[in-house]
């Protein structure tokens, strides 16, 4: 019994450890990041009925909104434009319109610094309602507007600047097309002059919601349809060419109501869908999002809500390769989700009362929402918007790199004025700055690798660290160093003058930092190789011919730096340099021979002088 009851344990424990280091299995355990807290948030608008329908961060980093107002402007609604700081305090607003309704849907920033609107338009144009494209300066003042339709029924959703300055347009039209309503694509030139049109749909309702050039210069456009795909209406995607002919078109849905409401080109070539989709088990809309390959292919799809009634209105992939998600819940809450690469969910997060309609991720890593606020019988619904912290609150991590010549003795690094310093640094928020300083040196932002050759040898210390875009600061690193720009000393260089035909090459050679790497004899211009070592000196013996020579020492350091000293020599001709000294010590004997004969007769004693006659 008890040894039954062992096995099945240790049967448990198996199974156990084999299912946790399954992947698949390790795909269904995820612990969910912490959600961002809400760092402010601000309502712009008046008694009437006001609307956020887009919002984008500024170069100044701030926010542009695009939207629609019924407390201002001079018709019953009209296209409203707010910018903010980055606080989200309003600068300027800018109201756009006619006497009857407009409304502004969606905003880009322009090559120009300024911003295009599109949305529709009931006072001006050709129909009862058509797509209305605004263009305005850094300021919010109009350049101009266009109007496009027919006589029936018309709307501009998405609008994005092309390659060529120009403008691309989604939306949908009752005036043209082979259905009660298709798909509308419209390409203008830079003043907003169309260039060409096309229609997608077939014989019933087709919408197209948003698009985006893609790139090989075509354009990817999502929306839904009523004319294709298995249920009441389908996903709908479709890729064209630069001129707008339909490469291919996918649907994705099942026997419910299911939509696609923002699309992205990925960073893999693919696409990213976020909408809508029936779910059966709720009996009510989740939130959709939807990975293609670049044909349109499914990859994968995850749904995400809390209690049905759920949408997906837009979608942005973020810097870490995932994606940020926003909508609304049934119960009139905005709705935002983050997932990672594969669609995961990593956090998602309720808001107040509202609808949250446009989401970016910010600079510092955050996320900026635009929506409106749930209707009051006493103000109608206003702007929201909405500033998410970064929720990383780990700091970034900084390496340096050295490149070559550098020379490690123990813990002391040697460099010469050429190596050159690289500074890298990696985080989950992305680098907003990686700064260093040398020594007592200023503070310097680091764009490209540096070197020290204009510091004085001896020893430096490198100070850097990083800050990431969640305003994690990283704490300071130091790396100490010895610069070493010197080339070694050579002295006691040793033949020189006439020798005989045998020598013995000596030197003495000395660096006083980084050490002597290797000396090297060169004579006549061919390399002898490195010279042997013993302390400080250098020696290496070769054969000479007869005649004059030319030799170099060249030394080099551990750091690459460089000495050349060059001497000559003369290998005498005829016999031995032996017998030529021994010639000469027997001349010096003679001649010091003979002085000593001379010095004797010069104090000999004199003979006496002869008698007298």
């Amino acid at each position: 019994m008890k040894n039954g009851m062992g096995i099945r344990i240790t049967l448990i424990l198996i199974i156990t450890t084999l299912l946790l280091c399954l992947p698949w299995y390790q795909g269904l355990i995820q612990v969910e990041a912490q959600e961002p807290e809400v760092e402010w948030s601000k309502t712009f608008g008046g008694s009437g009925q006001d609307e956020g329908n887009s919002v984008l961060q500024t170069d100044d980093g701030g926010y542009i909104i695009a939207g629609n107002t019924m407390s201002y402007g001079a018709g019953t609604s009209d296209v409203w434009l707010i910018k903010t700081d980055s606080n989200g305090n309003m600068l300027w607003n800018k109201t756009f319109g006619g006497r009857a309704g407009e409304y502004g849907v969606s905003i880009q920033k322009t090559n120009d610094g300024g911003y295009i609107i599109v949305g529709g338009t009931m006072s001006y144009g050709a129909g009862s309602r058509d797509v209305y494209l605004i263009k305005t300066d850094s300021s919010g003042k109009m350049l101009w507007s266009k109007a496009f339709g027919g006589t029936d029924y018309d709307e501009g959703f998405s609008v994005q600047q092309t390659s060529d300055d120009g403008y691309i347009i989604a939306g949908i039209t009752d005036s043209y097309g082979t259905g009660s309503r298709d798909v509308w694509l419209i390409k203008t030139d830079s003043s907003g002059n169309k260039q060409w049109d096309r229609t997608f749909g077939g014989s019933r309702i087709d919408y197209g919601s948003s698009v985006q050039q893609t790139s090989d210069g075509g354009y990817i456009i999502t929306g839904w349809t009523f004319s294709y795909g298995a249920g009441s209406h389908d996903v709908y995607l479709i890729k064209t060419d630069s001129n707008g002919n339909m490469k291919w078109s996918k649907t994705f849905g099942g026997s419910g109501q299911d939509e696609g409401n923002s699309v992205q080109q990925t960073s893999d070539g693919g696409y990213i869908i976020v909408g809508t989709i029936w779910s059966s088990k709720t009996q009510s809309n989740d939130v959709w999002l939807i990975k293609t390959d670049s044909n349109g292919n499914m990859l994968w799809n995850k749904t995400f809500g809390r209690s049905g009634g759920d949408e997906g209105f837009s979608i942005q992939q973020t810097t870490d390769g995932g994606y940020i998600i926003t909508g609304v819940i049934d119960t009139g809450y905005a709705y935002v989700v983050k997932t990672d690469s594969n669609g995961n969910m990593e956090w998602d997060k309720t808001l107040g009362g509202g609808c949250g309609s446009s989401v970016q991720q910010t600079s510092d890593g955050g996320y900026i929402i635009v929506g409106s606020t749930a209707y009051s019988s006493s103000r109608g619904t206003d702007v929201w918007l909405i500033k998410l912290k970064n929720p990383d609150a780990t700091p970034p991590i900084t390496t340096i790199a050295l490149s070559e010549p550098k020379h490690q003795v123990g813990s002391t690094t040697y460099v010469s004025g050429s190596t050159l310093f690289e500074l890298s640094a990696s985080d989950a928020s992305g680098i907003k700055e990686t700064r260093y300083r040398v020594d007592n040196g200023l503070w310097t932002t680091y764009s490209s690798g540096f070197t020290l050759s204009t510091l004085p040898d001896g020893e430096h210390t490198i100070y850097y660290y990083s800050i990431d875009n969640a305003g994690n600061s990283e704490a300071e690193k130091t790396l100490t160093i010895v610069l070493d720009k010197t080339p070694p000393t050579i002295s006691d260089a040793s033949p020189t003058g006439t020798i005989g035909s045998t020598s013995s090459f000596t030197v003495k050679v000395e660096d006083s930092g980084s050490g002597v790497k290797e000396v090297r004899l060169i004579v006549d211009g061919v390399s002898q190789g490195t010279m042997s070592m013993s302390g400080s000196t250098y020696s290496k013996t070769i054969s000479l011919s007869e005649g004059s020579h030319t030799w170099v020492i060249e030394a080099v350091d551990n750091v690459g730096n460089t000495i050349t000293q060059n001497y000559s020599l003369t290998i005498a001709k005829g016999l031995p340099i032996e017998i030529y000294l021994l010639a000469i010590a027997i001349v010096i004997v003679i001649i010091i021979a003979a002085a000593a004969i001379m010095l004797r007769r010069r104090h000999a004693p004199l003979p006496p002088p002869p008698p007298p006659p």
